[in-house]
């Protein structure tokens, strides 16, 4: 069954719900990771999103890596690889609060691209604003459809990130891992 695609209001319950996260798996990757950080819809006040909180676990190398895929599948997260996007591996389970965990290697595309997002959102409330307009009337045109949710977002992603001075070539990877 697909999945329905539904965008909701802010809602100021999540930096908390993304700090109880963060307390919950910090003492797993601390001694492998350099921060947790908050990213994706939720991380951006006043932005519409789906109630799910995006998390990106920060390492150096590939030995921190291994370690922290090893600590969090100690405690009950199943690994699902890089998932199309090189340098971003994604972990499932954890429980509540509904939340994304992923593991990035420092200055991957998959991390740039997080962070360029969301700290630019952050500083241009009505861009944030505009964008969660968007991401709501894609999310009314095509609830039963996920990929065209996606694709318009992408879209909208690719156009800001262009505006940030990303290259040509990351915008196509950006676009291309976007479309997996």
């Amino acid at each position: 069954m697909t999945p329905v695609v539904q965008v909701w209001p802010y809602d100021a319950d999540w930096p908390l719900h993304f700090q109880t996260l963060k307390e919950r798996i910090w003492p797993v990757v601390a001694e492998h990771a350099l921060s947790i950080e908050h990213v994706g819809s939720t991380s951006v006040p006043g932005l519409a999103a789906k109630d799910i909180i995006d998390l990106d676990v920060v390492v150096l190398g590939a030995e921190k890596l291994q370690a922290c895929i090893q600590a969090l599948c100690a405690q009950g997260y199943s690994y699902e690889g890089e998932r199309g996007i090189a340098g971003r591996h994604a972990f499932v389970g954890g429980g509540a609060p509904r939340h994304h965990l992923y593991v990035c290697l420092l200055g991957t595309l998959g991390l740039r691209n997080h962070l360029a997002v969301r700290d630019f959102l952050r500083l241009h409330p009505l861009r944030a604003k505009s964008y969660g307009e968007l991401k709501m009337a894609l999310a009314k045109e095509h609830p039963f459809a996920p990929a065209k949710y996606g694709a318009g977002k992408t879209a909208y992603l690719v156009e800001l990130l262009k505006e940030l001075g990303f290259d040509e070539a990351t915008l196509d990877e950006v676009t291309r891992s976007n479309a997996e």
